[in-house]
């Protein structure tokens, strides 16, 4: 498998931070070149073969990596490798099924989604299906434009109801109260950084699951970016946007998986509440 295959199949690469490009990489190294330990150069290697402007320097991120809690990279002698919880979640997002590309999904699948997101997130409200059915219609009719504006609708529907249920879950009145305060009358992109932010400083995030663990970052925050980026393109044009039959389908093939991540979140501090 090549690297520039892999990337192909993952939806908003273009918006991902240099962190994450690094775990992706490393993921590359151990998966498909069956590298069990790589280095500095080895990352600046897919930047340069990619064509992406690298980080100023790759060593200090690597060493912030080792120093996460819990840590995302060990060091070693013979070099750095993945630690164990982030190679299993990249594994379930972006490993290859028989037949098919990481992360597409293949065109007769996707008229299945809807009643998949109903099996998979019973609660998952009605209003983001009906977008998802909607988009996969667009698709069908190869009405792109609508597609994407579609995906990006379903997206923000979801993101908004994590959003309020992670305030609603604030255990400290006076928290909570600042909460919604910095959430109101805010575009639906301020509103998710400032829920990034408290997240981040959150104490009861998830911390055994290991994709859940990953997830805001990884996986939603960058699913988001895209479909918010893309929509907007769609609905406020300077120009007719050129959007890619493939990208769409690859987008369209992680929805559900994308949709049963931010209900996993929002299951997870209705139970625990949300302590900052």
């Amino acid at each position: 498998m090549e690297l520039e295959t892999v990337v192909q199949g993952v939806p908003a690469f273009s918006t991902w931070s240099h962190t994450d490009r690094v775990k992706l990489f490393a993921w590359f190294f151990h998966t498909y070149e069956k590298k069990e330990y790589f280095e500095a150069k080895d990352i600046k290697r897919c930047f340069d073969q990619l064509h992406l402007d690298p980080p100023s320097s790759i060593s200090p991120l690597l060493i912030s990596l080792g120093k996460k809690k819990p840590k995302e990279v060990l060091k070693t002698g013979a070099g750095y490798r993945l630690e164990k919880r982030v190679r299993d979640y990249f594994d379930s997002e972006y490993g290859r099924r028989p037949g098919t590309l990481p992360g597409h999904a293949l065109p007769f699948e996707i008229d299945r989604f809807p009643q998949t997101i109903a099996e998979r997130v019973p609660d998952c409200d009605p209003v983001i299906i009906q977008f998802v059915e909607e988009a996969i219609r667009c698709f069908r009719a190869d009405a792109f434009l609508g597609c994407a504006f579609m995906i990006g609708a379903a997206s923000e529907r979801a993101i908004g109801l994590l959003i309020q249920v992670f305030g609603d879950c604030i255990a400290d009145e006076g928290n909570r109260n600042k909460y919604v305060s910095k959430m109101n009358n805010r575009m639906i992109s301020k509103k998710f950084e400032e829920f990034s932010a408290c997240y981040k400083g959150c104490k009861s995030r998830p911390a055994t699951d290991a994709a859940l663990s990953q997830d805001l970052e990884v996986l939603i925050g960058s699913m988001f970016q895209f479909c918010r980026i893309t929509r907007n393109e769609v609905g406020h044009p300077q120009i007719v946007p050129d959007l890619d039959k493939g990208v769409l389908l690859a987008n369209l093939g992680h929805v559900v998986t994308y949709l049963e991540r931010i209900y996993g979140l929002i299951h997870h501090f209705q139970q625990t509440g949300v302590v900052l």
